[in-house]
């Protein structure tokens, strides 16, 4: 499990990625949020679907276009 400051930063980077996919045509299908990660689903008008993970405990945030890993990022845990 990461601690807390971790945690918000990947957060942070999560916002920004989802916040940029908006400003990009996407709408938020779906969002939930718990003590154990993020997850949403996006739709674009051409009817592609992003789906973005973020696990607070592995630190990982992913995202999955029409269901491929297309970006992974790991947040470093000391």
């Amino acid at each position: 499990m990461i601690d807390l400051i971790s945690r918000a930063i990947l957060g942070t980077k999560y916002q920004h990625r989802r916040d940029d996919l908006i400003a990009e045509g996407w709408q938020i299908l779906f969002e939930h949020t718990d003590n154990f990660g993020v997850f949403a689903k996006l739709r674009h008008r051409n009817g592609s679907i992003i789906v973005i993970t973020c696990d607070y405990g592995t630190g990982e945030l992913k995202q999955k276009t029409n269901g491929e890993v297309v970006h992974t990022e790991t947040l470093c845990q000391s």
